[in-house]
C-alpha cells in the first residue's frame, strides 16, 4: 500500500492512474484499506474450514437427494448448507473476535490514525494505558471489560442460533 512503490498503485499505474492515492494516509480509504488487508489476512484460513467441512460431508445425503430428483440449488441449500452450520458460526465468531482485535494490523499500519479514523476498541485500550504518557490503567481496564462483554455477547449470539437448528440423535 505504499503509494509510491506498492503493488496496488504499480498496478494502477500500468493502466494510466497516475499519482496512486495514499491509501493509509487518506481519512477516507485508511479504514477500508485496513478492512481489505483483515479480510485478505483471514481469508485462506476460513477457506481452511470450509474445505475440510465439504470433504467430511456424507456422499450419502446427495445419493438420496440425487433420487429425489433436487436440483443443485436444493442440494446446496436443502443439505450442505445445514451440514455447514457449525463451521458458519465458527468462522462468524471467529471473524468478529478477530476483527475487534485487530490491534496489531492497525497498530503496526496506521496507529488509530489519520485522525483517529481507523481507531478502535483494541487500539483505544493501548492509547489510554501508554500512549498518552499518564499512564491510565483505569480507562484501559473499563475499555478492555467492554471489549470483552462484546465478544461474549457475540459469540452467545452466535452459539444460540447455532443450536436453533440442531437435530438431536
Amino acid at each position: 500500500m505504499d503509494p509510491t512503490y506498492g503493488i496496488i498503485n504499480v498496478t494502477l499505474s500500468l493502466v494510466g492512474i497516475q499519482p496512486g492515492p495514499n491509501w493509509l494516509s487518506n481519512p477516507r480509504l485508511a479504514l477500508w484499506s485496513l478492512v481489505l488487508v483483515n479480510v485478505w489476512k483471514w481469508v485462506g484460513y476460513f477457506l481452511i474450514i470450509f474445505i475440510a467441512n465439504l470433504q467430511a460431508i456424507d456422499q450419502t445425503y446427495y445419493e438420496a437427494a440425487a433420487i429425489d430428483g433436487a436440483g443443485a440449488w436444493s442440494q446446496f441449500y436443502r443439505i450442505t448448507l445445514p451440514l455447514l452450520r457449525l463451521a458458519v458460526i465458527l468462522t462468524v465468531i471467529l471473524g468478529i473476535v478477530n476483527f475487534l482485535k485487530a490491534f496489531a494490523l492497525i497498530f503496526v499500519m496506521t496507529q488509530g490514525g489519520p485522525a483517529g479514523h481507523t481507531e478502535l476498541m483494541a487500539t483505544y485500550v493501548y492509547r489510554e494505558a501508554f500512549g498518552t504518557g499518564q499512564l491510565r490503567f483505569g480507562f484501559s481496564a473499563a475499555a478492555s471489560m467492554v471489549l470483552f462483554v462484546m465478544i461474549m455477547a457475540f459469540t452467545a449470539v452466535a452459539n444460540r442460533f447455532g443450536r436453533a437448528g440442531e437435530v438431536a440423535l
